[in-house]
């Protein structure tokens, strides 16, 4: 009776540790994004040093969480699980459309209708704290993302059942560890643990602060074998512009551009993206299309891998061969 007794109070106060601790990792994700406010935005990029959207969202996510999550912002429409806006909780995952047809940004919601997130925009460019009441991002916003969360930030200790109590049965066990692109039987693609790491004597451990480094490790060497895909989305204007892009693009990153028609005419338009050549002063064509689009319309060229060095333009035309809008971008290592 007495151990009867002592399992129940053992699982109230699992309940109650596991809703605590719940809250308590959605904090240490909050904080943890935090600390790198003001670090700049590179495209591709996935360290202190530098982020891009997707790239911050998961480099916090696998600090403060030991989780891995998607490197691509248009990855996370499938993982995890959709909650609403009104519903979103510290830690969730924002996903927006900002280039028009498809997720292209991520952001790390903070309560209050507020979110964390590695911005490109050219007037407020790095980690930044923007707000759902901002007229940009409403309309933009396509789902609040929810990955399962462990029940401690990585490195902290887990609570022992008390002495006497019975030990949990085939139907108390404790849920299966979460493996890439699955769950414990829900069929929705869920975040991956952290890599279990051998102890020095002989056992297991996720915890401490040497699992905490190998299990970053192991996902920055993750993260540097997949393609990393940046989308840039711009707009046709009505008369010419000429855009120097701020934000230097490193070699290995894929860039993926989302044209818009906003001269407030349809029409026919070439667009054309290539290299310059410094030592002929000419551009070497990587892609043309001539398309035709309505006003509003949008057209999304192939995904480019950079693979040197140097500067990129992109640039489209009306059909009558006058230019309307010239975007150029640098390329470094």
């Amino acid at each position: 009776m007495r151990n009867k007794f002592l399992t129940v109070l053992w699982f109230v106060a699992a309940l109650a540790s596991a809703q605590t601790g719940e809250a308590a990792i959605r904090q240490h994700i909050i904080d943890v994004a935090r600390k790198y406010l003001g670090v700049p935005y590179v495209y591709g990029a996935m360290s202190p040093r530098a982020f891009d959207c997707s790239g911050f969202v998961g480099y916090v996510y696998r600090e403060a969480a030991g989780l891995v999550v998607p490197r691509v912002s248009r990855d996370f429409m499938q993982a995890g699980r959709s909650v609403s806006l009104q519903a979103a909780l510290p830690g969730d995952v924002m996903v927006f459309d900002t280039v028009g047809g498809r997720a292209s940004h991520v952001a790390i919601y903070l309560g209050n209708n507020q979110f964390i997130h590695a911005a490109s925009a050219t007037n407020s460019s790095g980690v930044i704290i923007s707000s759902m009441n901002e007229r940009y991002y409403a309309p933009r916003l396509l789902s609040v993302r929810r990955f399962p969360l462990p029940p401690t930030p990585p490195g902290a200790g887990a609570t022992a059942p008390p002495a006497g109590a019975a030990s949990p049965g085939p139907a108390q066990a404790a849920a299966p560890a979460l493996t890439p692109g699955g769950g414990s039987g829900s069929g929705l693609p869920l975040a991956a643990a952290a890599p279990v790491i051998p102890s020095a004597s002989g056992g297991t451990s996720t915890g401490g602060a040497v699992a905490d480094q190998a299990a970053l490790a192991a996902a920055a060497a993750l993260a540097s074998t997949e393609v990393v895909i940046a989308d840039i989305g711009f707009d046709i204007p009505a008369t010419r512009t000429t855009y120097v892009d701020p934000i230097p693009t490193s070699v290995g990153t894929e860039l993926a551009f989302t044209v818009r028609n906003t001269s407030g005419r349809s029409g026919r338009f070439v667009v054309v993206f290539y290299k310059m050549d410094p030592r002929r002063n000419i551009g070497v064509e990587i892609h043309r299309q001539l398309v035709t689009m309505d006003n509003n319309a949008y057209y999304s060229l192939p995904s480019y891998r950079f693979v040197e060095t140097g500067r990129y333009r992109l640039i489209v035309k009306d059909n009558s061969n006058n230019q309307l809008m010239e975007r150029i971008f640098t390329v470094q290592e």
